[in-house]
């Protein structure tokens, strides 16, 4: 076998692992948002939900602190700065709008800001090069999203704040997914990382401001239901499946995966807002799913090797 053909299988099976990370990442975190939303609903705030998120992820990656010797030897400037990125400060900013904002919404800013800042960042900083038929297909993808969101866009004064909160937590995950790749952390790493270093100092920040009493009245159901998907699918799988999309596609197109979770969570989230989607709705899902086909089969061309 020679070279050429070796090259191209080894790419060919990193384009099938990162579609196989991504697409975990769309499903679980359209499952994520519609759950989220139907704890806020129920009376839960961003911060109770950090806490069970970062309580559950934290025990369950504990353990593979003490093997994963990587960890230690990321400086703590750098392993600080990452928690902040992808820590309880992020799940504030994604979250916390919710409790005036329909599900997709806070999505829909999100998302378009992830995408926008990841093109910004590996064309200036990564030094990719503008593909036209991928811009293309983000294009169509985001229109798609825009008919999503439109039946539940709202405007005024008294929302900005929101808007602001979900646009920060876009730019704060496009930022963490270029550090981990600028500084060569592995996606293991960098998830044991944040769960168990957020769990080790926000979990004791909560329990000392607000105490364990609001979360033990509620529904057992329901905080089960959570610490799964909170905890388990969207803290540790979901995590790591974006990281290891990223390195395995680059982060400009591991960036267009999370946009196809607000038609996932559109579905899902119906028994919680009670509202069925309409016509533009339907329309929109088909234009995120022809985008998201577009610029997925249109690789940016590079000037420079990527970290």
């Amino acid at each position: 076998m020679d070279q050429n053909t070796s090259a191209a299988l080894s790419s060919q099976g990193k384009l099938v692992e990162g579609l196989f990370y991504g697409l975990i990442v769309a499903f679980l975190w359209g499952c994520w948002l519609a759950v989220s939303y139907q704890g806020i609903v129920r009376g839960m705030s961003a911060w109770d939900l950090a806490l069970i998120r970062y309580c559950t992820a934290g025990l369950l990656l504990c353990p593979l602190l003490v093997l994963n010797k990587a960890v230690y030897h990321i400086h703590w400037s750098k392993s600080l700065l990452l928690c902040l990125l992808a820590g309880p400060l992020l799940l504030w900013f994604g979250l916390g709008g919710y409790s005036d904002s329909p599900l997709v919404h806070g999505a829909f800013l999100q998302l378009t800001v992830l995408i926008f800042c990841s093109m910004l960042f590996s064309t200036m900083i990564l030094k990719e090069k503008f593909s036209w038929a991928w811009i293309t297909g983000v294009v169509v993808l985001l229109s798609g999203l825009t008919l999503i969101v439109e039946p539940g866009w709202h405007s005024g004064m008294h929302y900005i704040y929101d808007d602001l909160m979900f646009i920060g937590s876009g730019i704060m995950l496009a930022v963490f997914i270029l550090l981990v790749r600028l500084w060569h952390i592995s996606a293991m790493s960098a998830l044991i990382l944040v769960s168990v270093y957020s769990a080790l100092f926000y979990v004791p920040l909560y329990l000392f401001f607000k105490g364990p009493w609001y979360l033990l009245m509620l529904d057992a159901a329901l905080l089960w239901e959570q610490v799964l998907v909170q905890g388990l699918l969207s803290g540790v799988v979901a995590l790591f499946a974006f990281s290891k999309a990223a390195h395995c596609l680059g982060t400009r197109r591991a960036a267009i995966f999370p946009a196809l979770s607000p038609a996932i969570a559109l579905g899902l989230g119906i028994p919680f807002s009670g509202q069925l989607p309409g016509t533009a709705q339907y329309a929109g899902v088909l234009l995120v799913l022809s985008g998201f086909i577009i610029a997925l089969l249109n690789t940016p061309k590079k000037l420079a090797a990527e970290p």
